[in-house]
């Protein structure tokens, strides 16, 4: 019954659309360094992403530094496809829950500032409403939410968030109002017993991050990683006014019959907090990733704890994702470790992978989500990692 009404719900907002007509000299194209074009591979990186786009994407905006040290970027398909713009790789992307790591990197910031201990409880440091009301909030430590062993139930779980956001579309909640949806609900597990990855823990570091610095998430990411690294195309904030003025449109198959409609509407309730509210271009997203395993963001010590890493339990099942760490997720490829995350929300679809051991990295990001898509994604990473390693 519940997934009966949320469809009609969708089919109601569907039927109501009306299509923006934009130019491309409306969507902002973020200046990118004149590298891409350099790289010895160019041409055959570029015919690699032109080929994934014919097999079913609206759009791939990727970035991939060889072990040679050279970057190459591109894109191919359409930023927005009702009218007809190609999506380029000066266009941003919605990267989702990638952004825990910059989330991660913030309190590890404040933790080298001698403000966070790790191994204190989120209690220590935060009160108020959705403390008393999630269970074992209180209880937690700081580095349970880190890796996702605090058991804290997902606010993203409940169909009522999803009929929430369906009856108000276009809103950007608050933390406090993604937490609502976790009061009163019963954890996965007790505090430290094992994984279980929840969204609820990252929205908490991000007021986390607020309450100890006495800055908004945004303001502090800005100004101690994404300007010092020169990052300029990197937003995250609770003003969601960006994403209808030059962020390409996303698309999602409501139906299951591939079928993409603009999600717009209702992607916007999944952004903007802790756990997923960055849009940047692929390379500065590369930038900041490399920068950041590279030590020049955070502190070694802290470096190394981010990295400090465990086996995921036998049930998990994840897209090479076998150990965890305190804000990465650590991948065992066929060509060797990676480090960095997977992001998903109603219209965009992202991998950022770093291979310390060669200097490769690998980032792509699809403003497309179905079953169809999903499954080109994983080849389509498997593909590129087998052309970028066996060249």
């Amino acid at each position: 019954m519940k997934t009966f009404l949320l469809l009609l719900l969708v089919v109601s907002i569907i039927s109501c659309t009306n299509y923006e007509e934009l130019k491309p000299e409306d969507y902002t194209c973020f200046t990118l360094p004149a590298i891409a074009q350099d790289h010895p591979r160019a041409d055959e990186f570029q015919n690699f992403v032109n080929a994934k786009v014919r097999e079913g994407l609206p759009g791939l905006n990727m970035m991939v530094r060889t072990n040679d040290g050279r970057a190459w970027f591109g894109a191919a398909g359409k930023a927005d496809i009702h009218n007809n713009i190609t999506l380029s790789p000066c266009h941003r992307m919605i990267i989702a829950s990638v952004s825990k790591i910059a989330t991660a990197a913030a309190v590890f910031k404040l933790v080298d500032a001698g403000k966070i201990d790790i191994n204190n409880k989120l209690s220590d440091y935060l009160s108020g409403e959705y403390m008393d009301k999630i269970e074992n909030a209180k209880e937690v430590t700081i580095e349970q939410l880190l890796d996702h062993t605090s058991g804290l139930f997902d606010y993203l779980n409940p169909t009522k968030w999803e009929l929430t956001s369906i009856n108000e579309p276009y809103k950007s909640e608050s933390p406090a109002e993604k937490l609502k949806f976790a009061y009163g609900k019963s954890p996965d597990h007790a505090p430290g017993e094992t994984y279980a990855y929840s969204n609820t823990n990252y929205v908490l570091l991000g007021l986390l991050v607020e309450k100890v610095s006495g800055q908004t998430l945004a303001t502090f990411l800005a100004e101690q990683i994404f300007i010092p690294l020169g990052l300029n195309s990197v937003f995250v904030g609770d003003e969601q006014t960006h994403l209808r003025n030059g962020t390409p449109k996303g698309y999602l198959d409501i139906h299951g019959n591939e079928t993409l409609i603009e999600s717009e509407f209702w992607y916007h309730y999944d952004l903007a907090t802790g756990d997923g509210g960055i849009i940047t271009t692929m390379y500065d997203l590369g930038i900041f990733i490399e920068e950041l395993l590279a030590g020049n963001v955070i502190s070694s010590a802290s470096l190394a704890t981010m990295k400090d890493d465990f086996e995921l339990p036998e049930d998990w099942k994840g897209f090479y994702h076998e150990r965890n760490g305190h804000g990465f997720e650590i991948y065992e490829t066929p060509y060797g470790t990676a480090y960095g995350h997977t992001g998903a929300v109603y219209g965009f679809l992202t991998i950022a992978w770093h291979f310390p051991d060669s200097g490769v990295t690998i980032i792509h990001s699809i403003n497309g989500v179905s079953d169809k898509i999903f499954d080109i994604r994983e080849q389509l990473t498997d593909d590129l990692m087998k052309m970028v390693f066996e060249e």
